[in-house]
């Protein structure tokens, strides 16, 4: 190989090879730097291409992935407070059933009632979750901004799987559970079309305003005189002194003693009505609900339970009174005062009476203290419970129906020399309309209820047996959905590995190739230098030459 001064041919080869080396060695670094062996395009067009579209896949199942986990929570959530539905009305169920005995209170056993179906709602109108409710409609769920459908993407394509509510047109759960109906958003099941008792309505249900009733405005009849009456569903009821009988023989009698309450009074009304088969409650308020079995509240219940009312003041004076002993022998005879038909006798606090409270003569004793003033014995009068007698110091007041007076007598006992005196001359006062009617509304659904446990519960206990199968299906369908959603989780995080694990055969480097290659490229390009040096310094032999 001839030397030549123009040319190196030797540095030329040696140039190659470091620059080819040199090449392959900055590729192979950005493998083992990125860890992947086709990073851009420009390293392989077509995987570069495929691997894109297979990572925009990935991205999106990402969002399917997302999208399916929300899905699984609005479910939940409604499955939540599914399950605890459920056990409300299986308790309801109890509660039903348990009405039905002998004694049971219907009116609270009906507040009780509508409370539950109102916690019913409750649950349901509060399982809301990212603004999606499965479990009542949009207007009556709690924060249900977007409403009662969900819809869940499925797939990279954006399809979507859609779940629905469960009242379905219904506005609340309950009246899809068919236990009410013409619910208003956000309303109480008081406010509703009650259906526990389907043949009962605001129509045929009556309540008696009862609630400011006094004793003192009813009037017990004695067999001529007609007392306060109530007709209902055809039967008359009326108001009769106890031994008495109606002044029409068709009336049923509704009995009482003297000195009875208000509650007294209409505590018998009812028992009265339901032992002739005239289903009715009497309410908390004293109002009572009562099945008419018309269509208009307001004409199917007359009759008259409020009348005038006269008043008349008797005042009682005098500083020594006879307080007897109860046996009424000479000399031992109290003060005795006659009111409503019955005597009334002083006696001392360690009296003999019977069993019933009465002297040997058959008075009823007042025990006072043989030093009682006037005001201590009106007192002491006033709180025997006699009907429509009242005191104030030592003046009585006996208020009775109708409008002529009632009387007060009195006579001096022989127990002491008593200087007692009893004035009837005031003048006698007359309140209150003649006769006037009972008002009658439109029975609420609680009356409705309390009226038809009254009757009898089996048709309730089969409609609460209705809803629970009703609320079944809602809980089987929830169930479904729960199952679709966590299969098509499922099959997304197993797309989502196998896209994943292809794009990374791709895409990604063999690293132990490439730490391997990148050792033996280091060394071509050492080699590479060493190669160009000697051969730069064949140019330098020619000098010697001429020297």
């Amino acid at each position: 190989m001839s030397l030549s001064i123009n040319n190196n041919s030797a540095s030329l080869v040696a140039l190659e090879a470091l620059n080819a080396a040199q090449s392959e060695l900055s590729k192979t670094e950005n493998t083992v730097s990125t860890g992947k062996k086709v990073s851009n395009a420009a390293d392989n067009p077509a995987i570069y291409s495929i691997a894109a579209q297979m990572n925009g896949n990935l991205q999106g199942m990402i969002a399917v992935s997302d999208s399916l986990s929300l899905g699984a929570q609005v479910v939940a959530t409604a499955n939540t407070a599914g399950n605890q539905i459920v056990t409300s009305l299986q308790s309801l169920q109890n509660t039903v059933s348990t009405a039905g005995q002998t004694g049971t209170d219907a009116s609270a056993m009906a507040t009780q009632i509508l409370s539950t179906l109102d916690s019913i709602n409750s649950y349901a109108r509060n399982a809301t979750f990212s603004g999606v409710n499965l479990l009542t409609s949009g207007s009556d769920a709690v924060n249900a901004y977007n409403g009662t459908t969900l819809r869940t993407v499925t797939n990279v394509q954006g399809q979507t799987q859609t779940f629905t509510t469960m009242s379905g047109s219904n506005t609340t759960l309950v009246d899809a559970l068919g236990l009410t109906s013409n619910s208003a958003s956000g309303s109480s099941a008081a406010k509703s079309t009650q259906n526990i008792f389907t043949s009962l309505n605001k129509n045929n249900v009556a309540e008696l305003k009862t609630g400011n009733l006094t004793s003192n405005e009813i009037l017990l009849g004695d067999g001529t005189t007609a007392g306060s009456t109530v007709t209902v569903n055809g039967k008359t009821f009326e108001f009769v002194q106890s031994g008495k009988s109606v002044s029409t023989a068709s009336n049923i009698a509704v009995t009482l003693d003297s000195g009875f309450s208000t509650k007294d009074a209409l505590s018998a009304l009812v028992s009265s009505m339901n032992g002739a088969g005239v289903n009715a409650s009497l309410n908390s308020d004293n109002s009572i609900a009562v099945y008419t079995g018309g269509t208009d509240p307001a004409t199917n219940v007359t009759g008259t339970l409020t009348q005038q009312m006269t008043s008349k003041a008797f005042a009682l004076s005098g500083t020594t009174f006879a307080v007897g002993d109860g046996t009424d022998t000479s000399g031992k005879k109290g003060d005795v005062f006659t009111i409503g038909g019955k005597n009334y006798e002083l006696v001392s606090n360690s009296a003999t009476l019977d069993a019933n409270g009465k002297t040997t003569s058959g008075n009823i004793g007042i025990a006072v203290s043989s030093s009682a003033t006037a005001t201590d014995i009106a007192t002491a009068l006033a709180n025997k419970g006699i009907t429509g007698l009242t005191a104030s110091g030592s003046k009585l007041t006996y208020t009775v129906a109708g409008t002529t007076a009632g009387t007060i007598t009195f006579t001096q006992g022989d127990a002491d020399t008593p200087d007692s005196a009893l004035d009837s001359s005031a003048t006698a006062v007359t309140t209150g309309a003649a006769n006037a009617p009972i008002i009658a509304t439109n029975g609420s659904a609680a009356d409705q209820i309390a009226v038809g446990i009254k009757g009898g519960v089996a048709s309730a206990v089969s409609a609460i047996q209705s809803a629970i199968t009703n609320m079944s299906s809602v809980m089987q369908n929830l169930g479904n959905y729960s199952n679709i959603l966590s299969g098509l989780s499922t099959y997304s995080s197993s797309l989502k590995d196998a896209v994943t694990n292809g794009v990374s055969a791709l895409t990604d480097a063999d690293m132990a190739a490439a730490s391997a290659q990148l050792t033996s490229l280091q060394t071509k390009q050492s080699l590479a230098i060493k190669s160009l040096t000697i051969a730069n310094g064949q140019s330098q032999s020619i000098l010697s030459l001429f020297q």
